[in-house]
């Protein structure tokens, strides 16, 4: 029901729909208050909100990621790249481009066969030069990743 009315429905209409259907309900002192929506306030608030669960899946997915990587390759050095990545931007160009050979290498002693775009994680690390939020190296890293779990039948 939520999804079928208008966004400008208002309290107002909704008293007038309700008096309609039972004209016997009084609803005079909903009928005459008009509340008029900040739109602005309200889309900032669903901006950012959406920028921090984001970040906050990304924190997570990151860590993941690189506690993988650290399965794969024991002497693999995981908090300073993670904090760096995290904390300080344009540092994920670096750590990416690691993490991608670190990967590549584990496939190789695996036997398996991983093809991971540096030109797409140098990209897209310019692009969004925090990790967390750097959805496209995460998901390229994470594939080559999968690739290798779903070789050793984990």
């Amino acid at each position: 029901i939520a999804f079928r009315l208008p966004k400008e429905f208002t309290p107002s209409i909704l008293a007038r729909e309700f008096a309609s259907r039972n004209p016997d309900v009084d609803l005079s002192i909903i009928e005459n208050d008009e509340v008029k929506a900040e739109r602005g306030e309200i889309i900032f608030v669903q901006v950012g909100l959406s920028i921090l669960s984001g970040f906050i899946f990304g924190f997570v997915w990151s860590g993941l990621l690189m506690k993988s990587v650290k399965e794969f390759k024991p002497s693999f050095k995981m908090l300073v790249p993670y904090l760096l990545c995290a904390l300080v931007p344009f540092a994920s160009v670096y750590f990416n481009l690691k993490l991608r050979g670190q990967l590549v290498s584990a496939a190789e002693e695996r036997g398996v066969e991983v093809k991971v775009s540096r030109a797409a994680l140098i990209a897209s690390s310019v692009l969004l030069p925090i990790l967390p939020v750097n959805v496209v190296a995460l998901s390229i890293l994470q594939n080559a990743a999968n690739k290798i779990y779903r070789a050793e039948g984990n």
